[in-house]
């Protein structure tokens, strides 16, 4: 995420609100990390690099930017008189053009009259507060535009071997 709030130039909350179902695909498998603080502190560095993260590279032929993984979980079990991790990772699916961004109309109830100017209440302009399409500079537009927001930092899946 970019922490950048999600508003319109002028300050103004947008929601988001879609709901959508995606595939999600998970992976789980033992892992054998020494059962000591490094290699704890390994497991943990892994779980910290992946979480939260879209692929960087081509991943189960999908496209860079297509797969967004969940934060890994890991649990300590013992098997055979030793101890290893299960590690599960949680995988979601989606298509398109830059998938794991929200792309709402930039819009609002405030705008200004030039670049630069301070903020005003559509009701100054229209005798009400209506909803008016804005530029990226908050200024009133005929034509629609997109802000984007939600950039989740990629990272190449490969090297997980999962596929």
């Amino acid at each position: 995420m970019t922490g950048k709030p999600i508003q319109n130039p002028n300050g103004e909350r947008i929601q988001i609100e879609v709901p959508r179902s995606f595939p999600v695909i998970e992976f789980s498998r033992y892992e054998n990390y020494p059962d000591n603080p490094a290699g704890v502190a390994a497991i943990a560095a892994k779980i910290a690099l992946y979480a939260n993260k879209i692929n960087s590279d081509v991943f189960l032929g999908f496209a860079p930017g297509s797969c967004f993984m969940h934060a890994p979980h890991a649990t300590r079990e013992a098997i055979n008189g030793g101890y290893y991790f299960k590690m599960t990772y949680r995988i979601t699916i989606r298509g398109g053009e830059e998938p794991y961004k929200a792309r709402p109309l930039c819009e609002g109830y405030t705008f200004r009259a030039w670049d630069g100017a301070n903020i005003r209440s559509t009701a100054e302009r229209y005798g009400q507060n209506i909803k008016v399409n804005l530029d990226l500079n908050g200024l009133e537009s005929d034509d629609p535009v997109y802000l984007a927001f939600n950039q989740y930092e990629p990272v190449a899946f490969a090297p997980l071997g999962l596929a």
